[in-house]
């Protein structure tokens, strides 16, 4: 997969772009597996206990998906769990005051 990165060159530099491709790289769309949360997207070790202070959101969350998943799903999942783990991280930063 090649990412494309835009650069502006030459005296139109204001009015004209360029396409410079860089070197291929790889990328993860989602994982069938990844981190376990709770409800509060605080992220749960393998003894099943809270990593206080750690909130996971998005692709790298893990039990969402089996066997395949539903197209964008992977959007939601960040919106979703990002404004929980966003609130949930807020809260915890304003226990310790």
């Amino acid at each position: 997969m090649v990412w494309p990165s835009t650069s502006r060159t030459g005296p139109t530099a204001s009015t004209r772009r360029r396409i410079t491709p860089l070197a291929s790289r790889g990328g993860i769309t989602f994982t069938f597996g990844g981190l376990k949360i709770n409800t509060s997207s605080e992220v749960v070790d393998t003894a099943g206990h809270v990593i206080p202070g750690l909130y996971a959101a998005g692709e790298l969350v893990g039990g969402l998906y089996y066997h395949n998943y539903a197209s964008g799903s992977g959007l939601t999942s960040g919106a979703v769990f990002g404004r929980i783990s966003g609130r949930s991280a807020a809260d915890f930063v304003a226990a310790q005051r």
